[in-house]
């Protein structure tokens, strides 16, 4: 008997790491059908002026990689700007797989709902400024959506949209090809720790600079575009995962077939992390009219005719 009891308590810590994982995957779960609600009513309502405003529910996972295959992935006009997440010669990139709720662009009256895989490089700034803020820019070489309209909307933002098939589930992400029906990029994510605002994170401190630089785009017909995302981040909520970012296809210049293993923010800043957030997309712009000093200003700047 004894030794029958002694054999069950050996399960006892399996038994005990298995209701951790499911409550996890419960919490997380509620996470994405039920979100928590914004702890005030600062984030504006939709549809103001003609500002875009929308709800993000993000995985994001931000590995480092060579500054020269990161450098790849930007147009000419554009080089990498100085940086704190990364380590020396290397360059952090964001991979954002989301699901944005509630889209109103201006004159809409409905909102959207759509998938959206974003790859982003932070921290880019002009090779040769033409005026006084050279930097930090935000810039993205591809996004995927799974609907048309925000795709076209997104083009006269000079956004790299394009459409593919896509789906998502529980603790996964999958992207193909639209026409072919090949699979490019999926992404895996096991939640763990508690959900909270992006304060109570202290790994987070210094990934707060992604959410507040202004988005730099190269149009189809040449010149390029700026735009302001206002991330509410005092209405966000988070929680830290593991991911797996694998790659089928190296779908722009500087990426390879292979996979990322990128460990939770509560880790390290270079990390990924589960973000619901509010947020107001500015007009297009001038890039040119930006100065220096409105890194932090919330509206598309007040451009004067040349």
């Amino acid at each position: 008997m004894e030794k029958a009891l002694s054999g069950w308590w050996s399960y006892v810590p399996c038994l005990g790491a298995w209701i951790m994982s499911v409550l996890g995957r419960v919490e997380q779960v509620e996470f994405w059908k039920n979100p928590p609600q914004p702890s005030s009513p600062a984030a504006p309502k939709a549809g103001g002026g003609l500002r875009t405003n929308g709800l993000m529910l993000s995985s994001m996972a931000i590995p480092p990689m060579s500054n020269a295959a990161v450098q790849a992935m930007l147009p000419g006009g554009l080089e990498l700007g100085p940086q704190t997440l990364a380590p020396a010669g290397q360059h952090p990139i964001c991979f954002m797989f989301c699901l944005q709720k509630d889209v109103r662009p201006p004159l809409l009256g409905l909102g959207l709902k759509y998938l959206e895989l974003i790859l982003a490089v932070p921290f880019v700034q002009w090779t040769h400024p033409t005026n006084s803020y050279r930097g930090p820019f935000i810039f993205m070489p591809r996004l995927y959506l799974d609907r048309w309209l925000p795709v076209i909307l997104g083009w006269f933002y000079g956004f790299a949209k394009v459409r593919a098939r896509m789906s998502t589930a529980e603790n996964y992400y999958r992207v193909r090809s639209l026409l072919r029906d090949r699979p490019i990029i999926s992404g895996d994510f096991a939640p763990h720790g508690p959900i909270g605002p992006p304060s109570s994170f202290p790994h987070f401190e210094p990934v707060r600079d992604l959410f507040r630089q202004p988005f730099v785009a190269k149009s189809i017909v040449g010149p390029f575009i700026c735009s302001r995302f206002d991330f509410h981040l005092d209405d966000a909520h988070m929680q830290s995962i593991d991911a797996t970012v694998h790659l089928t296809e190296a779908f722009v210049p500087g990426l390879a077939v292979g996979d990322f293993h990128v460990p939770g923010i509560d880790m390290t800043p270079v990390g990924a992390f589960y973000i619901q957030i509010p947020w107001t997309l500015s007009p297009p712009f001038r890039c040119g009219c930006l100065k220096t000093g409105q890194l932090m200003i919330k509206e598309a700047p007040v451009c004067r005719s040349r």
